[in-house]
């Protein structure tokens, strides 16, 4: 009875065990996520910067081209 009550315990560990490690990989992922997203924002944000910058060079241009 000890042996099946402490064979039914260590297999309940185990599967605790496993579903811990498998929580912890999708955190993982989540945060890998939300980083990689975080990295594409700042990627657009600079991008929008330097084609607003560029505009305004352009635009600037433009003018003094005309007077």
């Amino acid at each position: 009875m000890r042996q099946f009550f402490w064979g039914n315990f260590r297999n309940f560990e185990n599967r605790v065990k496993n579903i811990a490690v498998f929580r912890q990989a999708q955190h993982d992922d989540v945060f890998n996520s939300f980083h990689q997203l975080f990295i594409i924002k700042n990627e657009i944000k600079k991008n929008v910067i330097l084609s607003i910058r560029l505009l305004a060079d352009v635009s600037k241009d433009a003018y003094s081209f005309q007077l």
